[in-house]
């Protein structure tokens, strides 16, 4: 394990618990995490903590995971990137600042913010083939296999929490909140890859997306504080054109073969960034249930 990433995980008193006892966690020099029930999490060779050994696999595949790094390499989302950056020295103007990428992927986005010398990032997904892309080289991130439902950091310890195209847990980011803390969900707009979603229109549920739904349901766990639009269209390589229909849910079921990846000659991003802070217990009406809101 680099010793920066041994280094990365010193703050555990601070930050972690466990997820099987909720106890507070410090760091071994075993390089483990242990509460004080002996409940322990080794940190593996290649610089993450997995909380969820012996969990069910992610049905998000490696192949998956390799196609969408491929599309974020290649720019295709650094305007969202940059109103990520925006939108959080916006709210946080100086000092240092909690980010936790809840859904993290490869971990893009972890590791651009992590760049930036007063960001202190964590970032989880439950895909274990997705950290272990995402946490090679030095990156200072405290990358961790762990589950939306149960995600082992203390209440109140997070300034910035990202949901980025990915599901929700309200009940677990509005614990998570500091009390200057916001959540930061991105949800696809009605355009989102439409002309992929034209493609492949006859082996599709839906012909068309709405995200009314998924916004009814952010405000219904969130004030929200903001909100902005992205949506742009970019032209695309044969190879980028099998790339994105290779990384996104959308195709799952759908038989690729039959669909002519020269015809996607360019995609649209269009996406919208909310802000949110948690409500109060009385106005959210919380019954402490969990529930995953899909996007």
């Amino acid at each position: 394990m680099p010793s920066t990433a041994f280094e990365a995980f010193s703050p555990a008193k601070r930050m972690f618990r466990c997820p099987i006892c909720k106890g507070k966690m410090s760091l071994s020099p075993k390089r483990s995490l242990v509460c004080k029930h002996g409940h322990c999490f080794d940190l593996s060779a290649r610089g993450y903590v997995n909380f969820l050994a012996g969990a069910a696999k992610s049905r998000y595949s490696a192949d998956l995971f390799a196609n969408r790094r491929t599309i974020l390499q290649a720019g295709f989302y650094d305007p969202v990137l940059d109103a990520l950056h925006e939108s959080i020295a916006r709210r946080f103007p100086q000092g240092r600042v909690c980010v936790l990428d809840a859904g993290c992927g490869d971990g893009f986005y972890a590791k651009a913010l992590s760049q930036e010398a007063r960001m202190d990032v964590y970032a989880l997904d439950n895909a274990k083939e997705a950290i272990q892309l995402a946490c090679r080289g030095d990156t200072g991130v405290k990358w961790m296999v762990a589950n939306l439902a149960d995600i082992p950091l203390r209440d109140g310890t997070v300034d910035a929490l990202l949901n980025i195209l990915t599901p929700a847990n309200y009940h677990e980011f509005a614990r998570l909140q500091s009390e200057r803390g916001i959540l930061i969900k991105i949800v696809p707009g009605s355009r989102y890859l439409g002309q992929i979603r034209e493609l492949a229109a006859g082996q599709l549920r839906s012909a068309s997306y709405q995200d009314e739904a998924t916004r009814s349901y952010f405000e219904s766990h969130m004030r929200l504080l903001a909100e902005k639009e992205l949506c742009y269209t970019r032209p695309v390589t044969p190879e980028q054109a099998e790339a994105f229909l290779r990384m996104t849910p959308m195709t799952f079921g759908v038989d690729l073969h039959s669909i002519h990846a020269a015809r996607l000659r360019e995609v649209t991003i269009h996406l919208h960034l909310l802000i949110g802070r948690r409500l109060t217990e009385k106005a959210s009406g919380s019954s402490g249930t969990v529930k995953i809101a899909k996007t």
